[in-house]
């Protein structure tokens, strides 16, 4: 594309697409040209660096962002985006185009995706620090973000608008085996550590919080004052070292509990010297909650390896070890065995809608066809199919004659 700017200064720039589109070079000049006409053209745009948009991007967008979601952000954009051999850092903005994305997308498998998961027309040449086909979505989805901000000032269209995304391969929620006891496993061996280690896993069996908005429950979540309706209230998540709101709006909300719970609630609430409802429910010893890592890296990994817990086996693969977020699913496992409605079981999760519920936990609603087949046909035929059958094929015979 070749034009002058509003000072008569000449640009000569490459479409999005490499070039490959007559029409798409003729609609992005246009845009150009209205551009310089309302005088909201930036021509210094050419000598911007992908590297120094990405940091004006940051100075914008990092205080709008949770800070969990900005140490992911700053992760991949430090070690991905901005990588230095193949990276987008040095590129001028205005010569990113889907070609320069495409190789960078190649550039993303050769490096990083793990080799049993490798296309099979790239070579397996893979170092350390694989990812998944998730965490490298994440990575061009970010790309396709920061991008999309330049659109407009910077650059006509956005090149990875359209980049073709890693295919995710389907993996099973695996919760504890609960035929094989291994809940009460999982119980026993928490209270052999500690107290405080075996109501996290009463909790999270009972309630199914998510392991950030477990350490961040305070007293006053805990509502037992009706002894035979006590309930559990999320609204808050801890995550590197902050306390602030959990995943999504759906995630404030508040769990029944057993009635059972009661007397074991208010025992660790006596065990704990009777806090404040401000308190943490699991307080560090510093008036900061524990942290998750703590859970997982210390507590979990002693429970799993003592109580010997295994999970139910994958449909989809090899066994994957248990994590604490096992007892999450646990939690919703056992609420399908006992046929809650999936709506209400996206309730309790706090999952942005039925559709998450079901892709995570579809797998282990029992399969209600054959059901459904035998009330269709009383539905249809009556108690007595079989005699509704030859009546029904005598009268058609009739009117045949």
């Amino acid at each position: 594309m070749d034009y002058r700017d509003a000072k008569g200064k000449r640009h000569r720039e490459v479409p999005s697409d490499g070039g490959k589109s007559k029409r798409l070079a003729e609609r992005e000049l246009r845009g150009l040209l209205n551009k310089i006409d309302a005088g909201t053209l930036q021509t210094n745009h050419n000598k911007l660096t992908f590297k120094d948009f990405v940091q004006l991007w940051i100075r914008e967008r990092k205080h709008t962002l949770k800070p969990g979601t900005w140490e992911t952000y700053d992760g991949q954009i430090r070690l991905y985006l901005l990588h230095s051999e193949f990276g987008l850092g040095a590129i001028k903005l205005s010569h990113i185009n889907q070609e320069v994305v495409k190789r960078f997308r190649v550039d993303l498998i050769d490096q990083f995706l793990r080799p049993d998961h490798m296309e099979p027309s790239r070579p397996r040449q893979a170092p350390k620090g694989y990812l998944s086909e998730r965490s490298l979505n994440a990575i061009l989805t970010l790309l396709g973000t920061i991008l999309q901000d330049a659109v407009g000032t910077y650059i006509p269209s956005n090149p990875a608008l359209k980049l073709q995304k890693f295919k995710k391969r389907k993996t099973d929620a695996i919760p504890l085996d609960i035929d094989r006891g291994e809940e009460q496993i999982a119980l026993e061996t928490a209270r052999r550590i500690s107290f405080d280690v075996y109501m996290m896993v009463v909790l999270s069996i009972c309630a199914g919080p998510r392991r950030g908005e477990l350490c961040a429950l305070r007293w006053s979540n805990l509502d037992v004052r009706d002894p035979q309706s006590p309930t559990l209230s999320i609204g808050e998540n801890y995550a590197n070292g902050i306390i602030h709101s959990p995943k999504t709006e759906t995630s404030h909300r508040t769990v029944d509990l057993a009635p059972e719970l009661v007397p074991i609630i208010n025992e660790f609430k006596l065990y704990k010297g009777n806090p404040s409802g401000d308190t943490f429910v699991f307080d560090s010893g510093s008036g900061k909650p524990i942290h998750p890592d703590t859970i997982s890296s210390v507590y979990w990994k002693r429970i799993a390896s003592e109580g010997e817990l295994r999970g139910l086996a994958s449909r989809t693969g090899p066994r994957k070890p248990l994590t604490w977020h096992s007892l999450r699913h646990t939690f919703a496992a056992i609420q399908i065995m006992h046929r809650v409605p999936p709506k209400a079981i996206c309730e309790m999760m706090g999952h942005s809608s039925i559709m998450v519920t079901m892709d995570i936990y579809g797998h282990l609603f029992p399969s209600m066809t054959l059901e459904a087949a035998r009330m269709m046909g009383k539905l249809v035929f009556g108690a007595n199919s079989k005699r509704s059958g030859h009546k029904l094929g005598t009268n058609a015979k009739s009117a045949a004659t």
